[in-house]
């Protein structure tokens, strides 16, 4: 069984699955099926009713979709994703070779580029 505190994560398919659950069970009755359904033993009757606040999105969400996404949101400093990605481009089209510190110095170098 899971921690009071764990974070169950759910995928697009599994607020989907919530959604259509929720037709016909109350509340209480949907979270301890779904918990049992999508084997999330942690899920909890606040995530539940989050789910179901967007339940339109989910609902209409294709299969394909749904399969594996679970963050919907985008990097927390895009320009430098971006700017990081090119560079990295660069390399690449000059076959160069790119380790993990070389990323991590670059990444260091272009924040504080872009921060001062």
């Amino acid at each position: 069984m899971a921690a009071a505190n764990t974070r169950v994560q759910l995928c697009d398919a599994d607020r989907k699955v919530i959604c259509e659950l929720a037709r016909d069970l109350s509340q209480d009755k949907l979270t301890a099926l779904a918990a049992t359904t999508l084997k999330k033993p942690g899920l909890k009757r606040p995530t539940v009713t989050g789910i179901l606040s967007k339940r339109d999105k989910w609902l209409n969400i294709s299969d394909s979709a749904a399969s594996s996404k679970v963050k919907h949101r985008g990097p927390k400093h895009a320009n430098l994703a971006t700017a990081l990605i090119e560079w990295f481009g660069q390399l690449r089209a000059k076959n160069a070779l790119i380790t993990d510190s070389l990323v991590t110095e670059k990444a260091k170098a272009l924040a504080a580029e872009m921060a001062g």
